[in-house]
């Protein structure tokens, strides 16, 4: 703390700004409380503070709207002291207006009626082309479902009529094949729309991490190693009941799923159109969500394959290459990359001399670098190669690590709040992209 004793008000305001920047919410509301408010109350002040109280907050396991209002009570009451600084203040005005439309959700039924989510049959010779990629991130995946949710509420159309490719790593595949897998009566329309994905991850994570049972023997074994923590069974079950027996050719989209295979140095991408066509769409799920450590390899056509996310966690870059190959120009792409949270460890303590047990202590650091490497590289490519008009990425960054297997309600419905947030930001503070590109799915 003597850093920031040492530091100007101005400075200090900086500071802040750079903690908000980087996620540290709760660190920056305690600097700005114990520290700037004593020496610098002014509006800005307190908008920080309204920023990092609104990230910060606990997580209720009830939607009640009292209780959501008490959840924003002490940035409510920053906004007003705010206020009587400068009643003109629009960035105060605008953490208002976010924080009154998370609250007014919880008093709003959450489910769509499905008459008001249309097919509409694209036109197949149609030289516009809109990609849909959804990166892997396990549980995570809920905030993917809940903003393509809301753009189906906001276009009245269902996503596998907006779009005409998804790609999906991991949990990614499981939303781009839900959205695009057919009606079970009706071949021509979707199955699920996103609004039913969502509840897939509310009411089935749980079917999904089933740890395996073991005895004393086999406990101490995968104590010590890296056996899988989960049983296969359950996400097999899931992915029937929701799939069925179709096939990958039976997608209404193209598709695009990563999988990496023990026999290849590369990263195989099952699509509608390749020679394993008629792969079903169970196998090809069960592939890509293998993510090691986690559940065993799955056997396909005699060889092992895992997890795509350990060589391509944002399949957007493997997306856009396979539309050229398909023939599409570039001018004619469109791109939304749809992230799935990320977390800033604090940097790793310098060692000249690095021991084992310094790489066994921090190994979730260095494990995250290398698998996080890939997804960041691919958005910044994506940005040189699409102007802003024609590439969209949603990401978002937590405060705290959330794990990919922790399905409990409490995290859960601190992924949603986290999810409604970032799409409340967005129509606020994005310029009016949003709008645009509601505008451009609607229509096209």
């Amino acid at each position: 703390m003597q850093l920031t004793r040492d530091l100007t008000p101005i400075d200090l305001l900086g500071y802040c700004q750079c903690l908000i920047m980087l996620s540290k919410y709760s660190e920056a509301e305690n600097l700005i409380l114990n520290v700037l408010l004593r020496i610098n109350q002014t509006d800005e002040t307190w908008h920080l503070l309204v920023k990092a109280q609104r990230k910060c907050k606990n997580y209720s396991n009830t939607r009640k709207e009292k209780e959501k209002h008490e959840m924003y009570l002490s940035a409510i009451e920053s906004i007003s002291k705010a206020l009587k600084q400068n009643e003109d203040n629009t960035e105060v005005k605008n953490e208002r207006t976010i924080i009154n439309k998370l609250i007014q959700r919880a008093s709003r039924e959450e489910t769509s009626p499905e008459h008001d989510i249309r097919y509409r049959r694209r036109i197949d010779n149609c030289s516009l082309y809109n990609i849909l990629s959804i990166d892997g991130g396990g549980i995570r995946g809920i905030m993917a479902a809940i903003w393509l949710r809301e753009l189906e509420r906001k276009t009245k159309r269902t996503c596998s009529s907006m779009f005409q490719m998804m790609a999906g790593t991991s949990t990614g595949a499981i939303i781009a094949a839900g959205l695009s897998v057919p009606d079970k009566y009706n071949r021509t329309i979707p199955a699920h729309n996103a609004s039913e994905l969502v509840e897939l991850y509310k009411t089935r994570g749980k079917d999904i991490f089933i740890k395996k049972s073991r005895n004393f023997c086999n406990y101490h074994r995968s104590s010590f190693s890296l056996a899988p923590k989960y049983s296969s069974n359950g996400k097999r079950n899931l992915f029937e009941h929701y799939f069925g027996q179709t096939l990958l050719s039976e997608c209404l989209t193209d598709i695009v799923i990563p999988i990496v295979r023990s026999a290849d140095t590369y990263t195989h991408l099952f699509t509608r159109n390749d020679s394993l066509y008629s792969t079903s769409l169970v196998d090809v799920l069960m592939a890509t969500t293998a993510a090691p450590t986690y559940f065993k390899p799955h056997i396909l056509y005699g060889t092992n394959h895992i997890d795509g996310g350990v060589q391509m966690n944002n399949p957007t870059m493997a997306a856009y290459t396979k539309a050229i190959e398909y023939g599409y120009e570039k001018e004619n792409i469109f791109v939304l990359s749809l992230g799935t949270g990320d977390y800033i460890e604090d940097p790793l303590v310098a060692n000249d001399h690095p021991d084992i047990i310094y790489y066994l202590r921090n190994l979730n650091i260095l494990v995250k670098v290398l698998l996080d490497s890939q997804q960041h590289n691919v958005d910044y490519q994506m940005s040189i190669l699409m102007n802003d008009e024609h590439y969209y990425r949603w990401q978002v960054w937590f405060e705290e690590l959330i794990q990919l297997d922790k399905y409990e309600t409490d995290i859960v419905n601190k992924l949603e709040n986290i999810a409604y947030e970032y799409w409340e930001e967005m129509e606020i503070y994005d310029n009016n992209r949003l709008n645009r590109l509601i505008e451009r799915l609607r229509f096209e």
